[in-house]
């Protein structure tokens, strides 16, 4: 037993449906991740490097200051 509203809401969603235009998104999705994958790996390389150059001077002053060993 459907009620008015039902039948209302029926019809509204099926002509909705029909106005509905499918799109093709995935050219811009590819893109997309092309884009967030480049920027992830950029900024890991730059971290890297970063810490490299932190660390290595830090290093060679620990290995120099230290104590010879006997």
């Amino acid at each position: 037993m459907n009620t008015p509203i039902d039948d209302l809401i029926r019809s509204t969603l099926t002509d909705l449906a029909e106005e509905a235009v499918p799109m093709n998104l995935t050219d811009s999705a590819v893109a997309r991740a092309r884009r967030r994958r480049t920027l992830t790996v950029s900024v890991g390389v730059v971290g890297v490097v970063a810490a490299l150059m932190v660390g290595t001077p830090l290093a060679l002053a620990v290995s120099l200051s230290a104590p010879p060993e006997n």
